[in-house]
């Protein structure tokens, strides 16, 4: 830690006062967000920049806009809802696990979340963990999670993670085996 020296007393009194002064940079932890509400979307960028310590650096309304804004942009966390157009949460989790492993939470309504697996087939995909969205129309239940959110996405933003193949689709099954090696399609 460095320290400041000020002076203090009259102008025969030459004393010196040791201050710490923070040399810490502190990091701003870069978001994306996506859902296809425009309304979550802004609700989750006042919550999360409310403290200064993070930055929405993009944002988008579906699946394939977030494969593309973490590519482009190379954030430290996506926040993402499962059910939007074109393409959905968990298929945009796994395409981005492939291609530009981010640390993902899920933040979907209550019913896609209550649905029975879903928190599951989020993780299976790929995100870190899921996170209840509450409802557009109550206002303090967003005020509520606010903190808890803030605290969650400062966490999984600092999980390194890996890529990881995207796993089979029902209809495709693995290639046969060569030489004793089962191989499997990319």
């Amino acid at each position: 830690m460095k320290y400041h020296a000020d002076q203090a007393g009259g102008a025969n009194d030459r004393v010196l006062l040791l201050s710490p002064i923070s040399t810490q940079r502190i990091s701003v932890i870069r978001v994306v967000i996506v859902d296809d509400v425009s309304t979550v979307r802004m609700a989750l960028k006042q919550i999360l920049t409310t403290d200064g310590d993070m930055q929405v650096v993009g944002q988008g309304r579906h699946g394939r806009d977030a494969v593309a804004l973490v590519h482009d942009l190379r954030p430290d966390i996506v926040l993402m809802d499962v059910d939007m157009p074109q393409m959905d949460g968990l298929e945009a989790t796994e395409r981005i696990m492939s291609e530009s492993a981010t640390p993902i939470l899920i933040v979907t309504s209550s019913a896609v979340y209550d649905a029975r697996g879903m928190p599951f087939s989020a993780i299976e995909s790929g995100a870190l963990d899921v996170f209840p969205k509450p409802s557009i129309t109550d206002n303090r239940s967003w005020q509520n999670v606010g903190d808890r959110l803030r605290r969650t996405v400062r966490t999984l933003s600092r999980v390194k993670v890996v890529s990881r193949r995207r796993k089979r689709q029902d209809n495709q099954s693995p290639a046969p085996a060569r030489h004793g090696v089962l191989e499997s399609p990319v």
